[in-house]
C-alpha cells in the first residue's frame, strides 16, 4: 500500500488528469545536410537510441499517457518504430500530407485530440529540441492565466540566433517579443507551450500558418502568458554543432 506521503509525492510529480502532448516531428532537417538525409531529425540517434525516445521518456515520467506525433517527412520511420504505444503511453499520429507550417500542424493535431477525447491541457513540444521543462509546473502556471496559454523561456548569454522575449518585473509573464540582436543576453522562447482546450478560438482562418508569427506575435501583448523559466541547456539538434554537443554530453545535459 502507498502511504499518504508517498501518494502526495507521486501526485506532485504528475501533470493533472486530462493533460496530453503533441510533438512536432515533421521538419525536413535541411540544416543538417546528409546527417538527416534518410531519417527524420527526431529519430537521429543519441546514445544509441532515437532522440524522440528521450522526449517521450520525460513526458511519461510526468504522468502523460496520451501523445500525438505530428509527422510528415519520412514519417514511416517514426510510425514503424513506435507503433501505437511506448512505455505505457498511447501514441497517435497527425499526418501532414502537405506543408501546413508550425501553426497548421499544431492545429491539426490539437483538433484530432479534441475530437478523440476530453483533453483539458495540451503540451506542445518540438521534436528536435531538448529543454529541461518541468511539465507539471508549466501546466499549473498556464491554468492561472486568462488566455489559457503558457510557454517556456530560457536565459542565454547570446540570443542573436533566436531573438528575445520581454518578461514582466516579476518574470512570471511574457510581455512581448523582441527582434534578434547580435551578442545580446536575455530570455528566449524555448518552444515548449501549454494551451487549454479553449485555445482553439485563437486559430486564424488560413490553413497554413506559423504558430510563432501568426499566433504568438500577434497576441502576446494581450495574452501576457505564463513564463516558465528553464534550467540546464537548450539544445536544437537541427544544428550540426548542437547535435554533436548533445551526442557527446547527453548524459550530463539531461541530468539537469
Amino acid at each position: 500500500m502507498v502511504s499518504q506521503d508517498q501518494s502526495e509525492i507521486a501526485n506532485a510529480a504528475s501533470v493533472p488528469a486530462g493533460t496530453e502532448a503533441v510533438i512536432l516531428c515533421g521538419g525536413l532537417g535541411t540544416r543538417l545536410g546528409t546527417l538527416a538525409k534518410d531519417v527524420p531529425k527526431s529519430m537521429l540517434e543519441i546514445g544509441g537510441r532515437p532522440f524522440l525516445t528521450y522526449l517521450l521518456d520525460r513526458l511519461a515520467d510526468s504522468g502523460i499517457t496520451e501523445v500525438t506525433l505530428a509527422v510528415s517527412h519520412l514519417r514511416h520511420i517514426i510510425i514503424d518504430y513506435f507503433g501505437s504505444q511506448y512505455r505505457g503511453v498511447n501514441i497517435y499520429y497527425s499526418v501532414e500530407t502537405q506543408p501546413l507550417g508550425t501553426g497548421g500542424a499544431i492545429r491539426q493535431a490539437v483538433s484530432q485530440i479534441l475530437e478523440r477525447d476530453g483533453a483539458k491541457n495540451i503540451l506542445i513540444l518540438n521534436g528536435d529540441t531538448w529543454a529541461g521543462v518541468d511539465f507539471v509546473e508549466l501546466v499549473a502556471g498556464t491554468r492561472k492565466t486568462s488566455a489559457g496559454f503558457g510557454m517556456s523561456v530560457m536565459w542565454l548569454g547570446d540570443t542573436g540566433r533566436y531573438g528575445r522575449v520581454q518578461l514582466d518585473g516579476d518574470e512570471h509573464r511574457v510581455l512581448a517579443f523582441q527582434e534578434k540582436q547580435a551578442s545580446s543576453p536575455g530570455y528566449i522562447n524555448a518552444g515548449v507551450y501549454c494551451l487549454d482546450r479553449s485555445f482553439v478560438r485563437h486559430w486564424p482562418d488560413s490553413e497554413k500558418f506559423s504558430f510563432e508569427v501568426d499566433v504568438l506575435q500577434r497576441n502576446i501583448e494581450d495574452w501576457k502568458p505564463h513564463a516558465q523559466k528553464l534550467n540546464g541547456q537548450f539544445i536544437d539538434i537541427g544544428l550540426a554543432e548542437d547535435l554533436r554537443n548533445f551526442r557527446e554530453n547527453y548524459a550530463s545535459i539531461m541530468r539537469v
